[in-house]
């Protein structure tokens, strides 16, 4: 595994820590069947993933 590959795994275990976090503390989290995706409320999943990586928004697409 090269270093980027470590990398990219680590910030992959710390989002989904991020999201067990929210979770567990009674956070909703509702699937949109359209889209395939979560969405988390409240919006408090933007500032857990910022301490993971500034930039996580620019590779949300």
């Amino acid at each position: 595994m090269t270093e980027k590959e470590a990398a990219e795994l680590d910030k992959l275990r710390a989002f989904y820590k991020a999201v067990a976090r929210l979770t567990t503390n009674h956070d909703h989290i509702e699937i949109n069947d359209d889209e395939g995706y979560a969405v988390v409320f409240p919006s408090k999943l933007g500032p857990e993933l910022e301490k993971i990586d500034k930039e996580w928004w620019k590779n949300a697409v």
